[in-house]
């Protein structure tokens, strides 16, 4: 098999065990008052500490912050392939995974690599789902991730191939799984049933090819988005509901719970918050939410330029607080 375009593949990702793993460190859950408190209580069960507000400028030597280019994070993404050749060895045809940052699928092949090498093992076809759009309800899926080049290599070096979903395809496949199997899955992990039954659809799966789906989240990760996805009104929201509210625009709307900001102010904190977003990108999910009444603006002049300065309405305040609610 082909190397990988990175040494990342190999070095980055063994720590010395003796000397890093055993080491008893704490884990650091800064709260950007963006979570919503299911996914907090997830964290704080597994024993993190909460920090309130920004997170700390020194961090004490016995923390851990994890992230997308952290090597725990990483290399128990690639457990799984470990997992799933122990369970079922040289089974496999397919593997369908959502894909954002790209992470889980480059590490998902790292671990077959090792599985290759050590026990002859064949490699499965990776199949990486993408969502059609940035603009999606399931925007914690990035469609141009840190890790890209690592999960192209992965897809391509395995006889794969990627296949986006819209989200109305997500909506089917949530409830397919849910109805038939009993699965209650959240919008970006049902991405990849998704990807299946279209790949299915397509022909692009033969119906006699051994596929494994992973499942990457539960759906009580996010109850109010799933909500709007399948139709169900939400608590204390006037009837009209509120279509299209996806990570970033509830980030916006949990930054100005706090207090009201002008658009540049905003983008630095989503920044601060590890949301990339471009300036532009800010300001078209300002327009939105100034459409569906969730926000207002007042003009003002400040060093000779007239600048707008957002803040909540009561109805948007009220929605906030319905997501802190669960």
């Amino acid at each position: 098999m082909r190397k990988p375009p990175s040494p990342f593949f190999r070095t980055s990702l063994k720590p010395n065990l003796q000397t890093e793993i055993c080491k008893p460190r704490q884990s650091v859950a800064c709260n950007h008052n963006i979570a919503l408190r299911c996914k907090l209580y997830q964290t704080l069960a597994y024993g993190a500490k909460l920090v309130k507000g920004q997170p700390p400028t020194a961090i004490p030597p016995s923390a851990h912050v994890s992230g997308e280019m952290d090597s725990y994070f990483l290399t128990g993404l690639k457990t799984l392939s470990y997992e799933i050749f122990e369970k079922k060895p040289n089974f496999f045809d397919y593997i369908f995974i959502s894909v954002g940052e790209g992470g889980g699928i480059s590490m998902l092949f790292a671990g077959f690599q090792d599985t290759e090498e050590l026990f002859r093992a064949r490699v499965p076809a990776l199949v990486g789902v993408y969502l059609s759009t940035q603009n999606s309800i399931v925007d914690d899926l990035s469609t141009s991730g840190i890790h890209g080049t690592l999960a192209d290599f992965s897809i391509s070096v395995t006889g794969g191939f990627k296949i986006k979903v819209e989200d109305s395809e997500i909506i089917e496949a949530m409830r397919v799984l849910a109805r038939s199997e009993g699965l209650f899955a959240e919008p970006a992990a049902a991405v990849a049933l998704a990807g299946l039954m279209k790949a299915v659809d397509w022909g692009l799966v033969g119906k006699n090819s051994r596929v494994l789906y992973i499942l990457t989240g539960s759906g009580l990760k996010d109850p109010v988005a799933i909500g709007t996805l399948i139709g169900v009104k939400a608590r204390g929201v006037e009837d009209e509901g509120v279509p299209g509210i996806n990570d970033t625009k509830k980030a916006i709307l949990n930054i100005l719970y706090v207090e009201p900001a002008y658009g540049y102010r905003i983008w630095k904190k989503l920044k601060e918050m590890g949301i990339e977003k471009t300036l532009p990108d800010v300001y078209i999910a300002l327009r939105d939410l100034l459409n569906d009444g969730l926000i207002k603006a007042t003009v003002t002049a400040r060093g000779g330029r007239v600048s707008k300065i957002y803040e909540l309405t009561t109805r948007g305040r009220k929605y906030v607080e319905l997501l802190l609610s669960y």
